[in-house]
């Protein structure tokens, strides 16, 4: 039986710490992965829902959806799953997080305005 090394690009789905994540990027020592989330109760602005087809190639269940909130995690922490999304998920999800980060920074910076301006 031959077993083909599987490689960690963007686009792969992997198990970290027992979650299924989605790899957005990779450097040579770390990947920005996004969440799978199982049917969320409570909907995040970041989250980008998966239609049927996506649910059934991702093995994931309806209601499930992509957290597009980014996070920095080591490749050697990664289990790989013989998983790739198709390159048009992928470019919405990419584009969903880019804009969730753009968010973030925005409201960061409002923060730390407003509070400079309160106190002087």
């Amino acid at each position: 039986m031959s077993h083909s090394t599987l490689t960690l690009q963007a686009g792969r789905v992997v198990f970290f710490k027992g979650h299924r994540f989605i790899i957005l990027a990779c450097t040579p020592t770390h990947a920005a992965l996004c969440p799978i989330v199982t049917a969320p109760s409570v909907r995040h602005r970041a989250d980008y829902a998966l239609n049927w087809w996506d649910c059934f190639t991702l093995g994931a269940h309806d209601g499930d959806v992509v957290r597009c909130r980014p996070i920095m995690v080591p490749l050697h922490l990664l289990k790989e799953q013989n998983l790739l999304l198709s390159d048009t998920l992928l470019h919405h999800i990419t584009q969903q997080a880019r804009h969730e980060i753009v968010r973030q920074d925005e409201e960061t910076r409002y923060r730390g305005y407003q509070s400079s301006s309160l106190y002087g």
